[in-house]
């Protein structure tokens, strides 16, 4: 199955109970809607426990710090080759939020 925006819409609005999501690597999402995206799983997701965004070169720092704040049950968010995440920013997130094991390997 092809995710992309549309697709992300539908699962954040329809499927409220989502604990896991995996999205890695999706070029099919828009570098303009991801922080539509992003707002939509963090508003919506309110269960989601763990959170694959490996390879989403469009994830900005501002939308990991929306998606910590929002999803109080995230405990594994995986940023690996996110590559606008900076690696004080993840430092600042494991600080602030240390029950969630924030992954970042390889940028």
């Amino acid at each position: 199955m092809k995710v992309d925006d549309s697709l992300i819409r539908f699962l954040t609005e329809r499927c409220y109970n989502i604990r896991k999501l995996d999205i890695s690597w999706c070029e099919t999402i828009s570098t303009t809607d991801v922080k539509r995206n992003v707002q939509e799983i963090a508003q919506h997701c309110r269960v989601l426990e763990q959170l694959d965004l490996m390879g989403c070169d469009q994830v900005e720092e501002s939308d990991v710090d929306t998606i910590l704040a929002q999803c109080p049950r995230l405990r594994l968010l995986n940023l690996t080759y996110c590559s606008r995440i900076t690696l004080e920013s993840i430092e600042a997130a494991r600080i602030r939020y240390p029950k969630v094991s924030v992954i970042s390997c390889y940028r």
